[in-house]
């Protein structure tokens, strides 16, 4: 089963298998006419309780303070993060994947020009 194609592109958000050349997505994240606006992102799958986006921020840029309903994960593949949450701040390099529980307030700021993934999942139901 395949939904919808990412709009700009015939690629579909959901099917059976799905591949991504992460190398070629962030070039095209920044190739973007409104890149120069400091955030660009790009839902590379939505399909069932995941989603995973591929976000590029420009050094300074903040998603500013905000929360998830479900589990997330935020893994940095260029650049350098602050991850922040209440008492806790994090620097998160290229390589680092850090893992937040459910509900959690939490803020992420580009100290550079930064690419990172953002893996979200769906709250379970109890």
């Amino acid at each position: 089963m395949t939904k919808r194609p990412h709009p700009g592109t015939d690629r579909p958000l959901a099917a059976p298998l799905l591949l991504f050349r992460l190398p070629q997505e962030m070039s095209r994240l920044k190739g973007e006419p409104d890149w120069m606006a400091g955030k660009r992102t790009i839902t590379l799958t939505k399909q069932g309780g995941l989603r995973v986006v591929l976000i590029a921020l420009h050094a300074g840029a903040t998603m500013g303070d905000h929360l998830a309903a479900g589990a997330l994960t935020v893994q940095v593949i260029e650049g350098r993060v602050r991850f922040a949450t209440g008492d806790e701040t994090r620097t998160l390099v290229p390589g680092d994947l850090v893992a937040l529980e459910p509900g959690l307030p939490h803020d992420v700021q580009a100290l550079d020009e930064s690419l990172f993934l953002l893996t979200l999942a769906q709250p379970v139901e109890r």
